[in-house]
C-alpha cells in the first residue's frame, strides 16, 4: 500500500543497493508481479533506463533476474508490461511463443551463464498465431512457406484443448503455454537446476485489453508434453514405407499430425496422407480408394494394422505424459533394461507403438 515502508507500491528509486536483485525464483516473481500492478494501474517507475545503468550494464556485463519467452506481437512487451529496465530481463521472443531448438538454446544459455532462476513463457489473448492455427485446421489447407512450422508446432494443443472443453481459443492459449513451459522442464542440460529447486519454469498468460498477467505455476507441467512439435521418428530399421490403413482420413489427420506432430508431406482427399519420418515415409491409406487402379498400382489393405515409431529411450516418460494428457489409453510394456514401448491406438483402430531403437540391440541412429 503507498506510504507503507517497504509496500510495492511506494515510488523509490530502484536502482543500485535499494533495488537489489532477487535471490531466488520466488522474489523473482514477485517482482514481476509488482511490476505488472504498477503498469496495469499506469503508474510506471520505469526503473534502470539511466545513463548511469546503461554505461553499467555495458562495462560489467548482464545479470538479468528472469528469462521471458513470449510472442512476437508488438503488444506484448515484457519490459513494459513488467515495468522493468536494462539488464533486468533476458527476453525470448518468437511468433505464438513457439520453443524450438533456437529458444531452447537461449534459455538454457541464460539458466546457466546469467543464473537466471526464474523462466516465463508468457502467452497472451487474440494471439495471432493461436488463430492462424485454428483456422488452418478448419480449412484443412497448408501454410505457405516456414509458416506450416509455427502451425504444426502449435496443432498439439489444439488437440489437448478439445479434450477439455470450454472456449477453444483460451483453451488452446493455455495449453500451448503448457507444452512450451513442460519442452523447457525436459531440457537435459537445466534437469540439474530444476531438480535441486534452483530454477523455476511456470506459465503466464497476458491480457491485451487489461494489461494483467496472470501466472500459472509450476503445476501446468503433468498436463503437457515437453518434446519438441516434430520429434524424430523412425519404423523399424531401414524401412523405406510404413503403410496403415484408415476410412476416416480427416481424424487420421488431425491425429497424426496434431498428437504425434509429424510433417504432412502430400495428401489426396478421400484416398491418403503421406508423412515425411527419418529415413522413410508413413503412408496413411483408404482402403477402399486406395484398392482401386490408378497411375501406381492397387494398395488394397484394411484396418488394424502395426506401425513402431522410434523415439529416443530418455522422452518415453515425456510421450507417455502427453498420449495420456491427449486422452489416449497407453499400455506400456518393459523390455528387460533394454527400454520400454508404448502401445496405443489411432483414430482407425491401427496399434501404434513408440520405442527406443535399443530394444532391438540398436543405437540411435539404427546401427547395431
Amino acid at each position: 500500500m503507498p506510504g507503507k515502508r517497504g509496500g510495492w507500491g511506494v515510488r523509490r528509486p530502484l536502482r543500485g543497493p535499494k533495488y537489489p536483485a532477487p535471490r531466488d525464483a520466488h522474489e523473482a516473481l514477485e517482482r514481476l508481479q509488482a511490476g505488472n500492478r504498477r503498469f496495469r494501474e499506469s503508474r510506471p517507475l520505469r526503473p534502470h533506463g539511466s545513463v548511469r545503468r546503461r554505461e553499467g550494464v555495458a562495462a560489467q556485463g548482464q545479470h538479468p533476474f528472469a528469462v521471458v519467452v513470449a510472442c512476437a506481437d508488438s503488444r506484448e512487451a515484457p519490459e513494459l508490461l513488467f515495468d522493468c529496465g536494462l539488464g533486468d530481463l533476458f527476453v525470448v521472443r518468437t511468433a505464438g511463443h513457439v520453443v524450438g531448438d533456437t529458444a531452447l538454446g537461449s534459455v538454457e544459455f541464460a539458466a546457466l551463464n546469467l543464473g537466471v532462476d526464474l523462466v516465463v513463457v508468457l502467452g497472451h489473448s487474440h494471439c495471432g498465431a493461436v488463430g492462424a492455427t485454428l483456422e488452418a485446421e478448419a480449412s484443412g489447407q497448408a501454410a505457405p512457406g516456414h509458416l506450416g512450422a509455427l502451425i504444426r508446432a502449435i496443432s498439439p494443443a489444439v488437440t489437448l484443448a478439445r479434450g477439455r472443453g470450454g472456449d477453444l481459443p483460451e483453451a488452446t492459449l493455455r495449453a500451448h503455454v503448457e507444452l512450451s513451459a513442460a519442452a523447457i522442464r525436459a531440457s537435459e542440460v537445466l534437469r540439474p537446476r530444476l531438480e535441486v529447486g534452483t530454477l523455476r519454469v511456470v506459465g503466464g498468460r497476458y491480457d491485451l485489453e487489461t494489461g494483467e498477467v496472470v501466472f500459472f505455476g509450476d503445476e501446468a507441467a503433468p498436463l503437457a508434453s515437453p518434446l519438441p512439435p516434430q520429434p524424430t521418428v523412425l519404423g523399424t530399421p531401414g524401412p523405406l514405407e510404413t503403410c496403415l490403413y484408415a476410412h476416416d482420413l480427416d481424424a487420421a489427420e488431425a491425429f497424426y499430425s496434431g498428437v504425434l506432430g509429424l510433417s504432412l508431406y502430400g495428401k489426396a482427399p478421400g484416398r491418403h496422407l503421406f508423412y515425411r519420418l527419418s529415413g522413410g515415409m508413413l503412408l496413411v491409406f483408404n482402403p477402399g480408394a486406395s484398392a482401386q487402379p490408378g497411375q501406381v498400382p492397387a494398395h488394397a489393405g484394411a484396418e488394424g494394422g502395426h506401425a513402431c515409431l522410434r523415439i529416443a529411450r530418455e522422452a518415453t516418460e515425456a510421450w507417455h505424459a502427453h498420449l495420456t494428457a491427449c486422452g489416449l489409453e497407453v499400455t506400456r510394456y518393459a523390455w528387460g533394461t533394454r527400454g520400454e514401448s508404448l502401445y496405443f491406438r489411432d483414430p482407425a483402430g491401427n496399434v501404434l507403438e513408440l520405442a527406443p531403437a535399443s530394444i532391438w540391440g540398436l543405437g540411435d541412429g539404427g546401427e547395431p
